[in-house]
């Protein structure tokens, strides 16, 4: 195994040699996000499925592909942290956040003021990461609301 001499590297990534992260499917069917919580059945699951009932899957299921968006901008910006030719240039980083911002805004409507970039609470802009977390926290909710208003469907 060989490194490039650092004089050369034009940063951390291309000094050190690296493979790429493979990327496990949920194994909820059609599910867009990554399996990455493993239950040893096999499988992974990703966040929104895991510890949920197996009814709720397809119902789960229907509401990120609904939220595609959204899913496909947390993947992208995962995959981006995740791949050391970009997580190593800050650069590179805001310039990628630039875009899924651009990219998204047009598309999410009415939720555009709670999935845009804000101001985090110490008071400082949203970085990439901070603001993925926000997305995340959104699906989250959207998860939870289609489970719940299953549940009072059958209650009543």
């Amino acid at each position: 195994m060989s490194f490039k001499k650092p004089e050369k590297a034009e940063s951390i990534a291309d000094a050190i040699p690296h493979k790429s992260v493979k990327r496990y499917a949920c194994i909820a069917n059609n599910c867009p996000m990554p399996g990455a919580i493993f239950s040893g059945s096999g499988g992974g699951m990703c966040a929104y499925h895991y510890g949920t009932n197996s009814e709720d899957w397809g119902r789960i299921t229907r509401t990120l592909q609904d939220w595609q968006c959204v899913t496909d901008e947390i993947n992208a910006c995962r995959e981006a942290f995740n791949n050391p030719s970009t997580a190593t240039r800050p650069a590179v980083l805001e310039a990628m956040f630039d875009s899924a911002w651009r990219r998204l805004q047009p598309l999410v409507g009415s939720w555009s003021e709670d999935v845009k970039p804000q101001l985090t609470k110490g008071g400082k802009p949203d970085s990439y990461g901070s603001w993925i977390l926000r997305l995340e926290r959104f699906i989250g909710a959207r998860v939870v609301d289609c489970i719940r208003h299953q549940v009072g469907r059958k209650a009543a």
